[in-house]
């Protein structure tokens, strides 16, 4: 793992106190506490078979009330953030309920984060563009931006975007794994790009100046998308395929039409899209793929979005894994995707441990503009240019 000397351990500390530090997907949008109370609640439901979306909800209503009465929880949590280093995350908000990425129960997420917000209202921003980002960098606050990682919760309606953009919605992915409305994603079998309604959605996301997401999209989709949009776009968390195969990485020729058109490339830190399960990545193979991306398009594109989730207790891990990977084939994952949460990059299985990564662009030789701006700087770049 990193070995860096006395001098380069300052260094990376220091660029990561001065930078404005941003994480462009966090599915939970920064640290996930399981509380006593949270455990025997998912262990309760596991058995009488509720789904792990549903269960999440719960565990997250849990969060915030927990957030909300008991100081000794808030302290551990903001303690967390604090220790990350991190100012800003990309929090999806995901369609919690028994069927995911339905209109309704994506409504339900947004009312959980907005609660989460509302309650920790003296320690976080609700952001909805790039200034409210250093602001909260200036006030030593936390900064979250909400994004949704499927179209398919505005069903057949464009006008459904205003509303969540209204909402404050500022990133929406146009579909995930699977194919929608809008276009491919990227396990189908087969792509046959953006829609006619699919164009709909993306000038009207151009029009309200919302970030178009192409992480999850097929080739043919991601293609037809970066050429239709106006505005730059970007795969918010993604990696290389020529590093490691995977349908969930972009190849080549995706991320060099990405960063021609302006965009952004999120690397993600999750360790079965870095290597093949049960092997586990460590911090060495998100440095590997960085170096990649930086190589082929410049490190003006690249950034980093974990898609981090916080590893299950032992003493849940098997039930919510097994259900978990039931339910992965549900949204387009395959057992060929390998798809294993029990695995967690080394360097990198805790929130607080977000600074190795610039620990590890130090150990590469990047300099310090170009560590400042794949932590974080390149995606508020890209937030200037397109989201209003």
């Amino acid at each position: 793992m990193l070995k860096l000397s006395k001098r380069e351990e300052e260094r990376a500390l220091e660029i990561h106190q001065k930078s404005i530090v941003i994480d462009s997907l966090a599915p939970r949008g920064g640290p996930l506490i399981y509380s006593p109370e949270i455990i025997q609640h998912l262990k309760e439901g596991l058995q009488i078979g509720k789904s792990s979306w549903a269960l999440r909800k719960e565990a997250l209503e849990i969060t915030v009330r927990y957030l909300d009465e008991d100081p000794k929880f808030r302290d551990e949590y903001l303690g967390l953030i604090r220790t990350s280093g991190v100012t800003a995350a990309s929090e999806t908000i995901t369609a919690l309920g028994e069927i995911p990425h339905r209109f309704e129960n994506a409504i339900k997420g947004l009312s959980l984060t907005t609660q989460k917000l509302d309650v920790l209202s003296d320690y976080m921003i609700k952001t909805t563009r790039a200034e409210d980002i250093k602001k909260a960098k200036s006030e030593n606050k936390y900064a979250v931006l909400m994004n949704l990682q499927n179209a398919s919760v505005i069903g057949d309606d464009v006008n459904n975007i205003d509303l969540f953009y209204r909402f404050g919605v500022r990133v929406l992915q146009l579909t995930y794994n699977l194919r929608n409305l809008v276009g491919t994603g990227c396990t189908e079998r087969n792509d046959s790009g953006v829609s006619e309604f699919g164009v709909k959605v993306i000038e009207r996301m151009n029009q309200l100046h919302m970030l178009i997401d192409l992480s999850h999209c097929g080739h043919q989709t991601s293609i037809d998308a970066i050429d239709l949009s106006k505005d730059p776009v970007a795969f918010t968390h993604t990696g290389c395929r020529s590093v490691f195969d995977h349908p969930r990485s972009k190849t080549d020729d995706q991320l060099k039409a990405i960063a021609e058109k302006g965009g952004y490339v999120g690397i993600y830190v999750l360790s079965f899209f870095l290597r093949r399960p049960p092997e586990r990545a460590t911090v060495e193979d998100v440095m590997d793929q960085i170096d990649h991306a930086v190589r082929l398009i410049g490190a003006d594109h690249v950034g980093i979005g974990t898609d981090y989730e916080q590893p299950y207790p032992k003493t849940i891990e098997q039930m919510m894994v097994e259900r978990s990977r039931i339910e992965s084939l549900k949204v387009g994952f395959r057992p060929e995707h390998h798809i294993d949460p029990t695995l967690h990059t080394d360097g990198l299985e805790d929130w607080s441990m977000w600074p190795n990564i610039t620990r590890g662009l130090v150990s590469r030789g990047y300099s310090d503009q170009e560590i400042s701006n794949i932590i974080g700087g390149n995606f508020l770049r890209i937030l200037e240019k397109v989201v209003r």
